[in-house]
């Protein structure tokens, strides 16, 4: 799930926190708290950005870097960059541009960065810097997007999309118990001390019969039973006595004993005052959170502003299917045309381009950008705000391809960067595991993703952070291995990777999942090239080694071969099923 929390200053949370547990019934705006993220920057829709904190979800936060004009050296200094966005990534960006424009309007670029971002774009003589200010937030990352989508677990359990205030209740819900166990812990362990002080206070009053009946003992157990019978004392005032030293117990001091025990009374009646008064509890807390809020908070980093156009058609961000055909053309459709079909039934007809067949289909927003991966193993990075809806793009209008090179897989590479690996899965059953800094930036000019051989592509491409995350990889035949890629030691770029399959002279491998760790799957979906499918629980398919034969994922008929296998999150996820040219 794609969840996506921006950042907020401390103070204004603790504040707004405190406010709900004064008076629930407050409204958003009393309690609303603007994103504040630690690298600064300035948030340019801030009405929009309300309305999606409100919901848990809507437009996402347009954040622009700090952008200012030194005309004493004809320079403008880049600081504040938004969140997420890397030095590196824009002076790459602005190497690509100024590469394919020798008159862009920037003479050289000089990165000052140390503990702060700091970038100084020297233009040329002709270069108006009004322009050119909006020509770097238009073509590089120095104006970026932060997603809104609030998905959180409710009760630790249950994924739910929480409003600003519905998170915020949820919190203090979550404080209020933290809050009572401590003061129950407290509770029990005041009580266990003032059970063993008044012992302690009795014994103190009968210490020479007390040392006479140890010593007339046999042993420690007939010590602990003598006492008990004798002074009524309960198992654990016997133990905390016999666990005295004979010289400590002749010592014992009764009055700061009694001391003891009326600092324990008052801390026991302190306990159960504050368990016992909701509006006590919540003092309590309200006390805390102005504390962490003293002492740890700071001013906000983040300005907020309203400056969408009227024209707002760039700034709409809608839910997109993004379809890729094998003729190298894409299309963007709304999701809300994404009538689902029934299980068994024709389903719903795509008409592809002429002569093609849709090979892949990434859910993604009208504002993001994908990652293009081709069957030479390039990668490409293409931007969708310009690109209209219901359109069929030929690709070669937007990145330099070659003509005898496929697309094979679209990613969502709007989070890129957020991942640590990225993984390859190819026909002839190779993983490679790179890490995702190797790439540097996405640009639209090719870089090596994977080396291939001349008969081999790409199946599937992953991003993963978690090395417990495992790799289900199937072969036609309907065999699979299922591993852990963290036995798999990360490589550069332009290299192979190593066998996740081992595999027969007629078989190649037709299908890949990742199983993320931190995730819940409600089972495995697995379709032949018949239309035949099935769901099974993950937990039906044992583990493997890796480069091994495998196990049968599905029985598969002598003149079938296994289509397809998807792991599903939870019962209500729809699939997208690709029929040859129609879905």
């Amino acid at each position: 799930m794609a969840t996506s929390v921006p950042q907020f200053n401390l103070k204004e949370v603790n504040s707004a926190l405190i406010k709900i547990i004064q008076n629930p019934l407050i409204s958003f705006d009393e309690i609303y708290c603007v994103p504040d993220f630690a690298t600064g920057g300035t948030i340019i829709n801030a009405k929009e950005v309300k309305e999606s904190l409100k919901n848990g979800h809507g437009a996402s936060i347009k954040l622009r870097a700090k952008l200012e004009y030194f005309p004493d050296r004809h320079m403008i200094q880049a600081t504040e960059l938004p969140y997420g966005v890397y030095t590196n990534t824009v002076l790459e960006q602005i190497k690509t541009l100024t590469d394919e424009d020798e008159n862009y309007g920037i003479e050289k670029v000089i990165d000052h960065t140390k503990k702060v971002s700091d970038i100084r774009f020297y233009l040329s003589k002709e270069a108006n810097p009004k322009k050119m200010i909006e020509k770097l937030y238009k073509d590089t990352s120095l104006e970026n997007w932060f997603a809104i989508n609030m998905i959180m677990l409710d009760m630790g359990r249950f994924p739910k999309v929480f409003g600003w205030k519905d998170a915020c209740e949820a919190y203090i819900a979550h404080i209020r118990k933290c809050k009572y166990r401590e003061i129950e812990f407290d509770l029990n362990k005041a009580l266990a001390r003032e059970n063993i002080l008044n012992g302690l206070i009795q014994a103190a009053a009968n210490i020479d019969e007390i040392v006479k009946i140890i010593r007339d003992s046999s042993d420690p157990s007939d010590a602990s039973k003598n006492l008990k019978n004798r002074f009524k004392f309960n198992d654990e005032q016997a133990k905390a006595i016999l666990a005295m030293k004979l010289s400590a117990l002749t010592r014992i001091d009764a009055i700061k004993l009694n001391e003891e025990l009326a600092e324990i009374v008052k801390k026991i009646t302190c306990f159960q005052y504050l368990l016992n008064t909701p509006k006590a509890l919540d003092e309590e807390l309200i006390k805390i959170l102005q504390e962490v809020s003293d002492k740890f908070g700071d001013n906000r980093r983040t300005k907020s502003l309203d400056l969408i156009e009227e024209n707002n058609s760039e700034t709409e961000e809608l839910d997109l299917a993004c379809m890729v055909f094998d003729n190298n053309f894409i299309r963007l459709i709304p999701t809300t045309e994404m009538v689902g079909g029934k299980k068994g039934k024709k389903g719903i007809s795509i008409k592809p381009p002429k002569n093609a067949n849709l090979i892949n289909t990434l859910y993604t927003t009208s504002i993001g950008s994908i990652a293009i991966f081709t069957s030479k193993g390039k990668m490409y990075n293409l931007s969708l705000k310009n690109l209209e809806l219901n359109i069929d793009y030929s690709i070669y209008g937007f990145i330099n391809i070659d003509k005898n090179e496929k697309i094979i897989k679209i990613i969502d590479s709007t989070s890129f960067f957020s991942y640590k690996y990225i993984l390859f899965i190819t026909k002839n059953g190779f993983v490679k595991k790179t890490l995702i800094n190797e790439y540097k930036s996405l640009n639209k000019r090719s870089q090596t993703a994977i080396k291939l051989k001349d008969d081999d592509y790409i199946i599937n491409v992953f991003l993963s952070s978690d090395e417990k995350d495992k790799l289900m990889i199937f072969s036609n035949n309907g065999n699979y291995v299922f591993f852990n890629h963290y036995g798999i030691t990360p490589i550069g770029k332009n290299s192979i990777g190593v066998k996740g399959i081992k595999l027969k002279d007629d078989e190649y491998v037709v299908a890949a999942t990742l199983i993320y760790n931190s995730k819940n799957y409600y089972g495995l979906l697995t379709i032949n090239n018949n239309g035949k499918g099935k769901i099974s629980s993950i937990n039906d398919f044992p583990e493997t080694s890796r480069y091994v034969k495998g196990n049968v994922a599905q029985k598969i008929d002598k003149d079938d071969t296994l289509s397809t296998a998807y792991a599903i999150l939870q019962s209500q996820e729809k699939i997208f099923v690709l029929a040859n040219n129609k879905a």
